[in-house]
């Protein structure tokens, strides 16, 4: 159970014990109160959170089956892919799913991609075995060659193997019984010659005649009519000399062809029956069957070759035969927007007369499917792996269940079409008018498994979706109270909708619905920041970016809003503006604004990349900068309030910096250890100053794409507190495309759960300190939460006695039971002792 004494409400303090009892029982503790020994509170090391995992895998999903293990836990679905973890298991290119247990790992896994996996009972008495075929060449740590048998408990090779990849796994009788047929690229099998295909009976190989000429894809048991026979489909123009077009017969003796076959590559072969008997289907790549036109998708009934509705418009990767409850229905999967002129986009189901979606379809390619019962009260439902980000509207991390209806996956962190990336995050404090929580920017369409356009609140336990979202790219947030009544969050990006209503680049949300500021903005907004000066009558929202008209009037870059109008903020820059803070430099002058950017000139003063705006003029800060100026933050490293500025530059002042300087209003100087390095162009894209408990005063966090930092190893987000530098336990991995990942926004947020505030991190990133972090990260720093500090105010005192004496006796809710401290449900005298033995 735990407590968390920033959130939980304590009963009524009306409902604490009468005034005698009390008086009697505070004279009583005072009795023991100096035997009663202090508990402290629970100490732990700064770490990532793994609140925000990878939607199920972490790269691509090639093969899915189900097995019995024989454990006694029935059937659970195995799935094999290009991936090394799920959520944060380390699962090594397979891994078994069930719904009680999650994702769990067969020994040490595979060292390669596992591109199929069937089961079969190789007659000696073992029973049935998960088989595992790929390009790989160790199993739990033991020489295999591209396949492997998994008995539930170990792996184990199949004689010699294979000497190229596996491709695909079939079982069927030739009259001998049962065997494994195995096909791919391969010449060998045993260490006999084999070309693409081979025959496992559980002890020896043998080759199918002279095999074919290349890459076998895919097997399928079917019976013509003439008896039960093995199908191959592939990349091959002959089997054994015999002229066959990427699809032959085997039929225990000798190969066949089927008709003029197809002229382009078959990914795929099962049977259904679409009402007019059972039919072979072939997917893939090509436009022709038989010699007519079937596009990706054919039929072979035995004798000749059919289309399929049109089939689809793009390479059809798997097929599978599913019953929804309507009736059994070939599903099919891959690269492709559309199934006899049906948009589908990715997946879609053939009932032997038409071709329909499966909802919203999966982003951006379906590999494999299959069926799979769990026998639980939902009954069968489709498994669809592959390439996929999102299924439906929801984070897939390659993988998603269709029940008939509607998509499941595994939730996760922030998700889009493609790229993804956070790029602003904002608090939202209580009390303000609108719902407290942070508040997430960016491009993704869905947070934690959400339907959350652009923008999305985390609460501590969940995400939810902001007004409908918004149509684009959220770039930054501020707060701002615009006329006294209460405060509003303000969004800016590249956006021309939010909640479906039209409003360009900066959007205000107040809790209820969206609306625009005055006549809009024309541009994007990379920043908004809140400045009160003397100068500018009060407070007031200033935006910045590629503007260049607001209320119909042209600006340059950056404009003001007042609450009533947009404005020109002194005649603006000459390029882009990324950043802007407000800061007292401690000239007597006040808060002022400051702007960097990409920029050279302010107000038609030379400024270099960063410039000043003291509510009249705009003035440069020194020499500026070499280069541009992505971030801005004002911290006091002791020695005093100064700005710090981050980017892609080397120089401030003149001053070697190499991405990230300090000007203390007077002149600029680079942090001892030489700044930022990495290959590329490395930069800093976003500072912020945490109070983290770690030294004597708050620190300075930087973060960017930057392989080091002060000297020291940080991958892309460090830690400065005016002495040492400090990396963030592996920092971040994994960007977009594999690129290096960069950091894009931090912000200081206590979510409620009980350790207090912690720094989140927001960018391209999939990992986190070694954790799975799907875009989206919280650096905890473990400040001790003292047991019997009830109101969270860092001390044990008066306030918290009468939280704890007004929620004397039993718990209501077990589980959230603020003053019970020692955990068992109900108030009492040895929580009363835990309180006072932390007194002060």
């Amino acid at each position: 159970m735990s407590h968390n004494p920033r959130t939980a409400s304590p009963r009524s303090i009306n409902a604490r014990p009468s005034r005698s009892r009390l008086l009697s029982l505070l004279s009583w503790v005072a009795t023991v109160t100096l035997t009663a020994t202090a508990v402290k509170g629970q100490t732990c090391e700064p770490h990532w959170s793994d609140e925000f995992p990878n939607a199920g895998l972490n790269s691509f999903v090639r093969a899915i089956t189900d097995f019995d293990d024989g454990s006694g836990q029935g059937p659970a679905l195995y799935i094999g892919g290009h991936f090394s973890q799920g959520e944060v298991q380390v699962l090594n290119h397979v891994a078994r799913l069930d719904s009680a247990n999650g994702w769990a790992s067969l020994g040490e896994g595979v060292d390669g991609v596992v591109r199929v996996l069937t089961t079969f009972d190789d007659g000696l008495g073992n029973g049935e075995a998960l088989y595992a075929g790929g390009s790989f060449t160790k199993a739990d740590g033991a020489s295999v060659s591209s396949i492997a048998k998994w008995d539930g408990q170990t792996w184990s090779p199949l004689g010699e193997g294979t000497d190229g990849f596996v491709d695909s796994l079939a079982v069927f009788d030739d009259g001998s019984g049962p065997a494994l047929y195995v096909g791919g690229y391969f010449s060998t099998a045993g260490g006999a010659s084999a070309n693409n295909i081979a025959r496992w009976n559980g002890q020896t190989w043998s080759a199918l005649g002279g095999g074919t000429d290349t890459l076998v894809r895919a097997l399928a048991v079917f019976d013509d009519g003439s008896g039960p026979a093995l199908y191959a489909g592939g990349s091959f123009t002959e089997a054994c000399d015999i002229s066959a077009n990427h699809i032959a017969k085997w039929d225990g003796q000798t190969w066949s062809p089927l008709g003029a076959g197809i002229n382009g590559s078959v990914y795929a072969l099962t049977v259904f029956d679409d009402g007019s008997g059972d039919a072979l289907f072939a997917s893939g790549s090509f436009d022709q069957a038989g010699g007519i036109a079937a596009s990706n998708i054919a039929k072979w009934d035995g004798e000749s070759w059919s289309p399929v509705g049109g089939g689809t418009d793009g390479l059809t990767d798997d097929l599978c035969v599913f019953d929804d409850g309507s009736g059994s229905a070939l599903y099919a999967g891959g690269f492709f927007e559309e199934a006899g002129n049906m948009q589908v986009r990715g997946i879609a189901r053939w009932d032997g007369e038409s071709w329909s979606p499966l909802g919203h379809g999966v982003y951006d390619s379906a590999w494999v499917l299959a069926v799979y019962d769990d026998g639980s009260e939902i009954g069968p439902v489709l498994c669809v792996g592959g390439s996929i980000s999102i299924a439906g509207f929801l984070p897939a991390g390659n993988f998603a269940q269709w029940d008939g209806n509607e998509w499941s996956t595994a939730g996760g962190g922030l998700v889009n079409y493609g790229f993804t990336a956070a790029w602003a995050l904002a608090t939202v404090e209580e009390g303000l008018g609108l719902e407290s929580g942070l508040y997430v920017g960016g491009n993704f369409k869905t947070a934690g498994g959400v339907e959350a356009a652009s923008i999305a609140r985390w609460d501590g336990e969940s995400f939810s979706s902001v007004g409908g979202g918004i149509d684009d790219t959220v770039l930054a947030m501020a707060v701002f109270d615009e006329d006294g009544t209460g405060s509003s969050l303000f969004a800016g990006g590249g956006f021309s909708t939010a909640g479906g209503k039209e409003i360009n680049s900066v959007a205000r949300w107040n809790g209820n619905s969206w609306s625009q500021l005055g006549g809009g903005i024309s541009g994007v907004v990379y920043a908004l920041t809140v400045l009160d000066d003397s100068a500018a009558n009060g407070p007031a929202l200033y935006a910045g970016g590629t503007i260049s008209q607001v209320e119909g009037n042209p600006v340059n870059r950056i404009a003001k809003w007042d609450g009533t109008e947009w404005s020109d903020v002194g005649g603006g820059t000459n390029d882009w503006v990324y950043s802007l803070t407000a800061f007292d430099d401690g000239s007597g002058a006040g808060s002022a604004l400051y702007a960097g950017g990409r920029f050279t000139m302010a107000g038609g003063v030379d400024a270099n990349f960063i410039a000043k705006w003291d509510g009249v003029q705009w003035s440069p800060l020194g020499s500026g900068m070499d280069s541009t100026v992505r971030a801005m933050a004002a911290y006091d490293d002791g020695t005093g309030l100064a700005l710090y500025a981050g980017g892609y530059f080397a120089t401030a002042g003149g001053v070697e910096a190499n991405g990230i300087a300090k000007w203390d209003g007077k002149e600029w100087s680079a942090l001892p250890g030489g700044g930022i390095s990495g290959p590329g162009f490395p930069s800093v894209q976003t500072l912020a100053v945490f109070d983290d408990g770690i030294s004597s005063r708050p620190a300075l966090y930087i973060g960017g794409r930057f392989e080091a930092a002060g000297g020291i190893d940080a991958n892309h987000l460090v830690r400065w507190d005016g002495k040492m530098w400090s990396p963030l336990t592996d920092g971040l991995e994994v960007g977009f495309s594999g690129q290096p990942p960069t950091a894009l926004a931090m912000e200081v947020f206590d979510d409620g759960s009980g350790y207090g505030p912690a720094l989140f991190v927001t960018g391209d990133f999939l990992i986190a300190g070694g954790i799975s972090s799907q875009h989206i990260a919280k650096w905890i720093v473990c400040v001790d939460i003292i047991p019997g500090d009830l109101d969270g105010d860092g001390s044990v005192g008066v306030k918290d006695l009468l939280i704890l004496l007004g929620n004397w006796g039993p718990c209501a809710d077990c589980n959230d039971c603020i003053a019970d401290l020692d955990d068992d449900c109900t108030v009492g005298v040895a929580d009363l002792l835990i309180l006072l033995g932390n007194w002060g």
